[in-house]
């Protein structure tokens, strides 16, 4: 439907094409202040990640698991959302001084539930005593109880929709729990585990155990939008900035084997747009999980140096 005097009100507010006015409008988003949050959300924007409930939880633990020098296990869901979660908390984490192990397990996804054992095996095997999910474990509680009858704790973060029975555990981070106040029920498994990691950054900070001067959360926000245009998250709100400052990110990453992927897509790195991420990468990255080795993508969204890199990327 047209309505004219809307949109000569918003073309003449924010000096807009009448093509992009009526989009807007047609879309739903007509008020002023909508508009400028569509079009020019910023970074300070984004939500406070302590409105999570159990977040103060998860960040206590895992300082704790810092402190004590405890092995800790990062264990992903095996599509690309949970690769990149897992990447940028491996990282984080590692960054911080944590020990920290990261795993994805290869089976398929109709095994879900039963990956989590998997998980439970390797953290037995590398004496990891808390384990943190990403993009799964919502809806395995039996699984987790297992887990956690071997002295390890677990720490959830995930985004899809819970069951009946929420699993016992340290801390249960999820945008669409029953319970949840979070603003942003959209956020994919790669968005909860940045808002776990700008949290503890927080925390630490306030705790003197990390300089203030040494943070730069910006620099995983391309995994960020690659987990979150791979997972076709809602790209309205919160996710819209992640995703238009990760896309920044992305055209000047330091990932280099990003960047040999691109490479071998026939693409210039600068040039990297949603529909990019989607038609190129996503595909690549996600068919690890279906046909191959997950944990290779995580390998090659973490590498260093230049030739294992290429050497990945190729696979």
């Amino acid at each position: 439907k047209k309505d004219p005097v809307l949109l000569e009100k918003i073309m003449q507010e924010f000096h807009l094409h009448p093509v992009l006015a009526q989009v807007l409008a047609s879309r739903g988003i007509t008020s002023f202040e909508d508009i400028h949050y569509y079009l020019y959300g910023k970074l300070p924007d984004l939500h406070d990640p302590f409105l999570f409930a159990e977040m103060p939880q998860a960040v206590k633990r895992i300082t704790q698991a810092i402190l004590s020098e405890e092995n800790i296990l990062i264990y992903g869901d095996n599509d690309l959302d949970g690769m990149t979660g897992t990447a940028l908390l491996a990282e984080m984490l590692g960054f911080v001084g944590a020990k920290v192990f990261h795993y994805i397990s290869n089976r398929t996804t109709l095994l879900r539930q039963s990956m989590i054992l998997d998980a439970l095996e390797y953290a037995l095997k590398t004496h990891c005593t808390l384990l943190i999910t990403v993009d799964c474990g919502i809806t395995a509680a039996e699984q987790i109880e297992q887990v956690v009858r071997q002295k390890i704790d677990v720490i959830i973060t995930d985004h899809h929709e819970p069951t009946n029975k929420i699993p016992l555990c340290v801390a249960t981070l999820n945008p669409k729990l029953v319970s949840s106040e979070y603003p942003n029920r959209e956020l994919t498994g790669v968005g909860v585990a940045f808002k776990l990691a700008c949290a503890l950054t927080e925390h630490l900070i306030e705790e003197g155990m990390l300089p203030a001067k040494k943070v730069d959360l910006k620099r995983y926000l391309d995994l960020v939008a690659i987990g979150t245009v791979s997972d076709m998250g809602l790209l309205l709100g919160e996710n819209r900035i992640l995703v238009s400052y990760g896309l920044e990110q992305l055209r000047k990453t330091k990932r280099i084997g990003v960047a040999k992927l691109l490479s071998i897509c026939e693409t210039d790195l600068l040039d990297t747009t949603t529909s990019i991420i989607a038609s190129k990468i996503a595909p690549r990255l996600n068919s690890l999980g279906r046909i191959a080795e997950p944990e290779q993508g995580v390998k090659l969204l973490l590498a260093k140096q230049a030739l294992a890199a290429e050497k990945l990327a190729i696979e």
